[in-house]
């Protein structure tokens, strides 16, 4: 099982379109939770923050190890985000990658690999 965490920071000008880019996800929120199957993701969230008045987005997700990558689907709402994704994410500034010191789970969560 591999749990993340990691802040993204939104390109400057970019802020309006990364809400519409969540907006979308959102309004499309079954077909992207159809897509993790193959990713074999469990649980993914998105979080927005400021930080010195820029945004960011933090991923967190539990998922298996050997999922496919979002960047090789064919399914048309992964398309999208990949689209916004490379439109919206400042790519010069390193993800800043949490490294994991504790996970609890509760005894009668069921979580299949």
């Amino acid at each position: 099982m591999k749990i993340e965490l990691s802040r993204f920071k939104i390109k400057k000008g970019k802020e309006d379109l990364a809400d519409e880019w969540m907006e979308i996800l959102n309004d499309r929120i079954d077909e992207t939770v159809e897509t993790m199957g193959r990713e074999k993701i469990f649980i993914e969230a998105i979080f927005e923050e400021k930080i010195n008045g820029e945004k960011y987005f933090s991923w967190f997700s539990i998922q298996n190890k050997n999922g496919e990558m979002c960047d090789t689907s064919e399914h048309e709402i992964d398309k999208v985000h990949i689209k916004y994704w490379k439109e919206c994410i400042d790519d010069t500034v390193p993800a800043d990658n949490q490294k994991l010191k504790l996970f609890l789970l509760n005894k009668n969560t069921k979580l299949k690999s």
